[in-house]
């Protein structure tokens, strides 16, 4: 509901075609995908090319991620940075703050963000594997525009070379795969 929130707000009110940020990371630790990475985000004014925008759901300007949601985020980079082959450095890996006069992460993230840095560099974390379970399971629900009433069912969804169907409700879900 919260992410959906976050949707409505980056679309009717900002006038942005999708949320701004490529991943978001909820207070529990899960990660969600807002804008496909093949899409320029709009996550940073002036300096959306060339990076993905992730936000850690909340306000952390004196409230600290978990290690749950650093450890998440720690394999998110990792994966990231391999997929991307970028190096994992606080040079390269940046807060909202180093690109534009903003408060943003917050100063309690933006403290954590050299550990969880120095730990995606390492190897730990989950989310991206090394730490992180093996397979996963990647569900979602097919609705038409924003109209998350109208479920489409009998679709086909591909997530990678296998395919499934949505169910009668929308739904849908991949098991095993891998993390």
């Amino acid at each position: 509901a919260r992410l959906r929130q976050i949707q409505t707000y980056h679309m009717d009110t900002r006038g942005w075609c999708d949320i701004a940020y490529h991943y978001l990371l909820s207070r529990d630790g899960q990660l969600w995908e807002g804008r496909s990475a093949r899409l320029l985000g709009s996550h940073t004014g002036g300096a959306n090319t060339g990076n993905l925008g992730v936000s850690v759901m909340g306000a952390h300007m004196t409230t600290p991620i978990t290690a749950g949601q650093q450890d998440a985020l720690a394999g998110l980079i990792r994966g990231l940075a391999t997929q991307h082959d970028v190096a994992i450095t606080r040079s390269v890996i940046k807060g909202h703050r180093q690109h534009t006069s903003t408060d943003c992460p917050g100063d309690a993230l933006y403290g954590q963000l050299d550990a969880i840095v120095a730990k995606a560099a390492a190897g730990g974390g989950g989310g991206g594997g090394g730490g992180g379970p093996t397979t996963v399971t990647v569900r979602g629900t097919l609705w038409l525009g924003a109209d998350t009433t109208a479920r489409v069912a009998g679709a086909t969804v591909t997530l990678g070379g296998r395919t499934t169907t949505s169910a009668a409700d929308g739904t849908w879900a991949f098991t095993a795969v891998p993390a």
